[in-house]
Order: structure tokens, then sequence, then C-alpha cells
């Protein structure tokens, strides 16, 4: 979580855990820290599929790494920043030449590190 820090320093913003799996603890142990991750109590990640869309469509924008739910981002017509693996020429549908895939016109490919070293602006994406 710590490699999304820059996440939180975006003014005027949520930011809502989208993670599977049992991360209670780590966000917990992340929010001392004075970060603001929300957690959505009650959402099932794994089994309900109509809240998680539901939820996807109500953000302005989704910055995540490649899984399951940045398909039904991009098959949404969510706004997604997605950050490439480091091995995305593993991934055809994010192994391009530009940082756009043909099969979700609303995701926006960017690279790890520079997400990671901070040269994206990610204010531009929110259009602030």
């Amino acid at each position: 979580m710590n490699d999304f820090k820059n996440v939180f320093e975006l003014p005027n913003s949520d930011v809502f855990n989208l993670q599977y799996g049992d991360v209670l603890h780590e966000i917990n142990n992340f929010n001392y820290e004075k970060n603001k991750l929300l957690n959505i109590k009650d959402l099932d990640l794994y089994n309900d599929f109509e809240s998680v869309a539901s939820l996807l469509k109500s953000l302005d924008i989704f910055i995540t790494i490649s899984n399951s739910t940045a398909h039904l981002a991009g098959s949404l017509g969510v706004k997604t920043l997605l950050i490439k693996p480091d091995n995305y020429s593993l991934f055809h549908y994010w192994n391009q030449n530009s940082n756009k895939t043909p099969w979700y016109n609303s995701v926006e490919l960017i690279d790890r590190q520079s997400f990671l070293n901070g040269s994206i602006n990610l204010q531009k994406y929110l259009n602030l």
C-alpha cells in the first residue's frame, strides 16, 4: 500500500479499498500512519458482482493494478488508470505500443516505475 501513498495526497479525494482477501489488519496499520483508506463494510468483493460494479460506476477514477476488477471497470466504461505489471508483456491486453488498450476505451495504461517514482501527474487524470 505504501506504493500508493501519492494517491492519498490528492486534495478533496476519498480512497476506497477494493483489495481482495483479509486485508483489514493491513489497512488499519496503514491508516494508523495518518492515511485514510476507506473500507466498505460488508462489501463482498468475491461474490457481490452487482455491488462492486455499482461502486465502480460511482467513482471519479479507479486506480488499480492488473486484476479482474480492472477488467470489470473497463467493461463498464469506468475511467481507470491501470498500473501495468513489471512483466506486462505476458498480458497481451496490457502489452500495447501506447497508453491505451483496444479492449477498453476508458482504461489508460501507465508504467509501474513511472507511477512509483512520481512522474505521473495524478491530478491530470482527475481534471483538478
